[in-house]
């Protein structure tokens, strides 16, 4: 194994891949990243309450892999670090990407509640993310 630190301001090239980044609202340094695997661009939230770079880094992606921590429409007090499944929307929606993935709730969350949420704001295709789910460009 062989570990190699990268630097969040520029690309990161590997193997076929283009890896761009850009930090998010969060409690402590968390990265967005756009894989651009020539095939199709991946798009992913990391963790993150509402921004406007997160879509920006993403726009246009085929998939967008986005965090919706705080299940169909709950609420974060005091500071934010985590989306809604309708905030997560949102953001797709501002992205105007392909697919929308849901990921990184609570096994409390109904997912039909939570495509509901996000439905309200994006009109593309959404999933929501279960274990061993396998999706593809």
């Amino acid at each position: 194994l062989a570990l190699h630190e990268y630097s969040p301001d520029r690309p990161l090239a590997i193997g076929g891949c283009t890896i761009g980044f850009t930090p998010t609202v969060h409690y402590i340094s968390a990265y967005a990243m756009r894989i651009d695997a020539g095939a199709g661009v991946l798009g992913y939230s990391a963790d993150t309450a509402p921004c406007d770079q997160v879509p920006e880094l993403v726009r246009g992606a085929d998939l967008f892999l986005c965090e919706a921590a705080l299940g169909a429409g709950g609420k974060e007090d005091g500071r934010r670090g985590h989306l809604n499944a309708h905030e997560a929307g949102r953001m797709a929606s501002a992205a105007g990407v392909q697919h929308l993935v849901l990921t990184h709730y609570s096994a409390k969350a109904h997912p039909d509640s939570m495509r509901e949420a996000a439905a309200q704001a994006f009109s593309g295709k959404i999933t929501v993310a279960d274990d061993g789910m396998e999706l593809g460009f």
